[in-house]
C-alpha cells in the first residue's frame, strides 16, 4: 500500500490520509474544492515620519522664501536707524552692558569696596538720560556678604559721561 495519492485537481502527490490536498484545496471527500478563509494581512501603517519631515521641508522652503522676498515693510531706511541710535545713545543704554545690564566699571568699584568681592551679585542698574552736561545719573542694586556671612543689599551712586561712558562712583551703601 502506498502512503500517497495524486489530487485529481492539480496532479500533485499528497499523504494518502489527506482529507484536503495542501496545493489546491481540493476536498477528497466531497469532491470540490474547500473553501479556505485566511486572515487578511495586517494593514501596513503609513510611514508618519515621511509625511513629517516632508511638512518640516515645506515649511522650511516657504520660510525660505518669506525670507529671501523683497519685503521691506520691516526694514529701516538709515535716517530712521540714526536716530534711534541717538535715542539710545541719550538714554544711556549704550554704556551698559547688553547682558546683564550693569556698568563694568561700576561693578569693578563696589566689587573692590567689598570685604567679599566673589560674593558680589548684580541686581538692578537704573540710568537716567543724559543732563545738559553730558553725564548720566546711575543708580546700582547689588548683593554681598556681610562680615558675618549674612547676605546684604547695597546701592551703588555714579555718574556716568555720555560720550566716554567712564564711571565716577559718588557713593556705595552696603
Amino acid at each position: 500500500m502506498t502512503d500517497e495519492k495524486t489530487c485529481p485537481r492539480c496532479a500533485e502527490p499528497v499523504k494518502a490520509a489527506a482529507k484536503i490536498c495542501r496545493f489546491c484545496n481540493y476536498d477528497f471527500e466531497t469532491g470540490t474544492a474547500a473553501l479556505v478563509l485566511t486572515a487578511p494581512a495586517p494593514a501596513k501603517k503609513p510611514d508618519s515620519s515621511a509625511g513629517a519631515i516632508g511638512c518640516l521641508g515645506l515649511l522650511a522652503i516657504i520660510f525660505l522664501i518669506s525670507m529671501c522676498s523683497g519685503n521691506d515693510e520691516n526694514k529701516k531706511n538709515p535716517a530712521q536707524e540714526a536716530a534711534e541710535a541717538a535715542e539710545e545713545k541719550r538714554k544711556g543704554f549704550h554704556c551698559l552692558s547688553a547682558w546683564d545690564g550693569s556698568h563694568r566699571a561700576v561693578v569693578d568699584s563696589v566689587k573692590a569696596s567689598l570685604r567679599d568681592p566673589d560674593s558680589f551679585e548684580h541686581d538692578e542698574t537704573k540710568i537716567t538720560p543724559v543732563d545738559e552736561k553730558g553725564k548720566h545719573a546711575l543708580s546700582m542694586k547689588f548683593r554681598a556678604r556681610n562680615g558675618f556671612g549674612g547676605m546684604n543689599l547695597g546701592v551703588a551712586i555714579a555718574s556716568v559721561d555720555n560720550a566716554t561712558c567712564g564711571a565716577t562712583v559718588v557713593a556705595i551703601d552696603s
